[in-house]
């Protein structure tokens, strides 16, 4: 079967020069057509609250900040997980909604 598309392609180069045009007009054709963005809109439901303690350990980061945070932020309407990371003069809270 290979054999005989290689002999008519040989033979019949016209036919492989039109097959060839077809193809990329085709896909031209396509690609024009086709709706793609670049940028599409897309809203994440995550918030992520960073926050800088200076000069103080991380159970001191938890219970002075990390702590009222959370507290404010559990209020929100449409809220699904809180998390948080306590760390030397820096607090992280991530929060996901619905």
């Amino acid at each position: 079967m290979i054999a005989f598309i290689t002999g008519l392609a040989l033979r019949r180069r016209s036919v492989t020069v039109l097959a060839v045009i077809l193809v990329l007009v085709s896909g031209i054709f396509t690609y024009t057509r086709l709706p793609v963005e670049l940028f599409p809109e897309v809203d994440f439901p995550i918030v992520t609250v960073s926050t800088f303690y200076p000069s103080s350990n991380p159970v001191s980061v938890a219970e002075n900040v990390t702590v009222p945070l959370e507290d404010a932020i559990a209020g929100m309407d449409g809220l699904e997980t809180i998390q948080s990371i306590s760390n030397e003069n820096l607090s992280v809270i991530i929060a996901t909604f619905t």
